[in-house]
C-alpha cells in the first residue's frame, strides 16, 4: 500500500476540520514515542488514519506517579489510539496491530482499537458519543488523506440517554439469555456449550457497561481486556473474578479461552467443578452489570461519561 506519512507530526491541515495534529501539551518523550507508533501502523496495508484520543489528546493523563497508593484508585493513563482502515479488518488484525506498538521500552501501555472508516462515518452521523468525543478530542498521528471523517450530528441529553437506554436493554438482554443457555448446556451435561455460554454472557455484560457509560463497543472477545476497561465504571472484574491464587486465575483464563477453544479444539477440556466455580460469579456478574447501568440510567440529565 503506498503510505503519506506526514512530513511532521505538527503540521496544521484542512482536512478533518478543527482535528488537531500537534502534541505540543505532551513531554518530548511521548512525542517521540507517539511518532513511533504512528510510523508503525502507517506501513500496515489498509491503514488510512492514526488518531490519538482519549487523556493523551486531552491532557489530562496520569502515569504512575501520580497515582495515589491505593489499588482501586485507577490506573495509568494509555495511549489511546484509533486506528482507521479502508475495509472491515480481518480477523486477527487487531491483534498484530496490538503487537506491533506494545514495546515494553514505552513509558505508557498503548491500548489499540480498529474500525474501518465507513463503520467510523456511520456512527459520527448517528452521533454516536465515543466517536463524536474523538472527532472533538482527537489528534490526528498519521493520514493518507484519501478519506474524510464525516460531521457528526450533536445528541441531546435526551437522545444520549435513549440510546443508552436501548443498548443496555439490548446488551443485557443477550447477557442474561446466554445465562439461561449455559443452564440448559449444564443440565444436558455439554460441559463444553456451557462454558462458552459463559464466556458469552461475561463478554456482553461488560459490553453492556461500556455501551452504557461510554457509548462505545469494541470489536474485542477477549475477557481480560473488557473486564479491565468495564471496571473502570464498577466492580466487575477481579472483584468477582480475582487472580489472587494461580488456582482462580486459571479458572477466568479457561472461560476466556472458551470463545475459541470451546468451539474448535478437540483438545479443549472442561470439569464440572471449573463451571461449579465461574456460573455462581457470572450470575453475580449480571446483577452487578444490572445495579450500576441502571443507576447510571437513573442519574438527572442521563448523560455518559467522556471516554
Amino acid at each position: 500500500m503506498q503510505t503519506n506519512t506526514p512530513s511532521s507530526l505538527y503540521e496544521t491541515r484542512d482536512t478533518h476540520e478543527k482535528m488537531r495534529t500537534d502534541l505540543n501539551h505532551l513531554p518530548e518523550e511521548k512525542q517521540r514515542e507517539l511518532g513511533q507508533i504512528a510510523r508503525v501502523l502507517g506501513e500496515m496495508e489498509g491503514v488510512e488514519m492514526v488518531i490519538l484520543y482519549g487523556s493523551y489528546a486531552r491532557g489530562d493523563w496520569k502515569e504512575e506517579k501520580d497515582l495515589p497508593p491505593n489499588p482501586r484508585s485507577g490506573h495509568p493513563s494509555d495511549y489511546d489510539i484509533l486506528v482507521v482502515t479502508r475495509e472491515p479488518p480481518e480477523a486477527g488484525f487487531e491483534g498484530t496491530v496490538r503487537e506491533l506498538i506494545n514495546n515494553p521500552r514505552l513509558s505508557a501501555r498503548a491500548n489499540p482499537i480498529v474500525h474501518e472508516i465507513e463503520d467510523i462515518n456511520q456512527q459520527l452521523g448517528e452521533g454516536r458519543y465515543f466517536f463524536l468525543d474523538i472527532k472533538h478530542e482527537g489528534r490526528m498521528l498519521y493520514n493518507t488523506e484519501r478519506f474524510m471523517l464525516a460531521e457528526p450530528r450533536e445528541l441531546t441529553a435526551q437522545e444520549q440517554h435513549a440510546l443508552a437506554k436501548a443498548d443496555f436493554d439490548s446488551w443485557y438482554k443477550q447477557a442474561t439469555g446466554f445465562y439461561k443457555l449455559y443452564e440448559y448446556s449444564y443440565r444436558d451435561e455439554n460441559l463444553r456449550l456451557a462454558i462458552f455460554n459463559l464466556n458469552q454472557a461475561t463478554e456482553s455484560a461488560y459490553k453492556a457497561i461500556l455501551l452504557v457509560f461510554t457509548g462505545y463497543c469494541p470489536h474485542e472477545h477477549m475477557l481480560t481486556w473488557i473486564g479491565s476497561e468495564a471496571a473502570e465504571f464498577g466492580p466487575v472484574f477481579r472483584d468477582i473474578f480475582p487472580a489472587d491464587t494461580k488456582e482462580n486465575e486459571e479458572y477466568f483464563n479457561l472461560m476466556n479461552r472458551a470463545y475459541i477453544g470451546a468451539r474448535y479444539q478437540k483438545d479443549f477440556i472442561v470439569h464440572w467443578h471449573d463451571l461449579d466455580y465461574l456460573a455462581p460469579r457470572v450470575k453475580q456478574l449480571l446483577e452487578v452489570t444490572e445495579a450500576i447501568c441502571l443507576a447510571h440510567l437513573q442519574h438527572p440529565g442521563g448523560g455518559r461519561e467522556a471516554p
